[in-house]
């Protein structure tokens, strides 16, 4: 897709024109689409996403003009006001970014679409920050969009309120508690913020999201530093450090009564500094002597996974599994290489059933012409094939 600034450029003629056309038509409201509503909600759910990742969630299999003449259209101060509304501003790097928003009137639109009252933000990120929110969510658009037909003219995908997720910005992730200084004999208020909280019913657990760039420390142990080893102390802290002097409550079950275990995990954008981390990581735990009881419930589980594996070991989590990160490393070292879950795995075997019910017509047509039979491929792999569909239901055994 077309770099972000060019794809604002492009479409500011377009704007102007509708701007020019709503004018002279008395200025009509814009007629919202389904397809429009789960623009709305994507925005609403992860605040900022540029023009691809919105392409990618509610555009499958467009062009570029197309989703650039949407959102112009949605961005033109027509009738009762715009919907979206674009943010420019400079990567890392220097290059002119976009990045869009909801407006009022678009929160009030996506309050529909969601079906639950929205928390609008008091004013929007400073820009150094915008280009790791967008990063960040770009898990939340490989979630969204997994598994869906990205073909021209497909089915929409199900909208955000649909999803078998629950994402939570950094807006509304904030996670207040209070605790105990004996050295000062008083009660200090403190506040953790993830970056974005993930919440999994079926699988029941939660998962705190920390997006780590690369510009701080990994040991610095000033609390104020930023560093991971400072978040790893506080999240610690608060999921395992209890609220009440003669309870059992701590402080992540007062928030969160439902008991679902928690997990903190680092996304990094590379292997280099995901290795950091996990090595900040184990000393954490050798400090804290948590290393004999890393299994429990009341200890604060942790991993570290770069931004280009994470969607496929989430997605495994999601749904109540586990990829190990063996696996993990294999799929991604082999280009072609896919972890298939849920409806993907199911269609491929529905696929290979088929192919092998018409391989064995294909068998019986050449034994009653008496001509040559075609082999299997191997005989082994096939008796595994059919043992796995027959386990998983997808096609009986004779």
């Amino acid at each position: 897709m077309e770099s972000e600034e060019r794809v604002f450029a492009a479409g500011q003629g377009e704007a102007a024109e509708a701007d020019q056309r709503a004018e002279e038509s008395a200025a009509k409201p814009v007629r919202l689409t389904a397809r429009d509503a789960n623009l709305l909600g994507h925005l609403a759910v992860a605040r900022y996403l540029n023009s691809r990742q919105i392409a990618q969630l509610v555009f499958p299999g467009c062009g570029d003009r197309v989703v650039r003449r949407r959102l112009n259209l949605l961005a033109a101060p027509a009738g009762a006001g715009a919907h979206i509304a674009a943010l420019k501003y400079r990567s890392y790097n220097g290059t002119p970014m976009i990045v869009w928003k909801l407006t009022e009137l678009g929160y009030a639109r996506a309050e529909r679409a969601l079906g639950r009252e929205l928390k609008i933000p008091a004013k929007d990120v400073g820009h150094q920050l915008l280009e790791h929110t967008i990063s960040l969510n770009e898990l939340y658009v490989a979630l969204a969009s997994s598994g869906r037909d990205n073909r021209a003219g497909a089915q929409l995908d199900a909208a955000p309120a649909r999803q078998p997720f629950r994402w939570i910005s950094s807006e509304s992730a904030r996670l207040p508690w209070a605790q105990y200084q004996r050295d000062r004999s008083e009660m200090q208020s403190r506040r953790i913020e993830p970056d974005a909280i993930l919440e999994s019913a079926p699988a029941a657990r939660r998962w705190f999201l920390e997006c780590e760039m690369g510009g701080h420390s990994l040991s610095n142990p000033d609390e104020n530093s930023g560093s991971t080893l400072s978040k790893l102390r506080r999240y610690s802290e608060f999921y395992s450090g209890y609220a009440e002097g003669g309870g059992r409550l701590t402080y992540y079950l007062k928030n969160y009564p439902d008991g679902w275990p928690g997990e903190l995990v680092f996304l990094v954008p590379t292997p280099g500094r995901r290795a950091g981390i996990l090595q900040t990581i184990e000393a954490w735990r050798k400090e804290e002597g948590q290393l004999g009881a890393m299994k429990s419930s009341s200890i604060l589980q942790v991993r570290a996974l770069t931004f280009e594996e994470a969607p496929a070991v989430i997605r495994g989590l999601l749904v109540g599994g586990e990829i190990s990160p063996a696996a993990t490393a294999a799929a991604l070292a082999t280009p072609k290489a896919a972890v298939l879950i849920g409806e993907e795995a199911t269609r491929l075997m529905t696929f290979t059933a088929r192919l092998y019910d018409r391989f064995k017509e294909l068998r019986a047509e050449a034994r009653a012409l008496g001509r040559p039979i075609p082999a299997y491929p191997s005989e082994d792999e096939r008796t595994f094939v059919v043992e796995l569909l027959a386990r998983k239901g997808i096609r009986r055994t004779a």
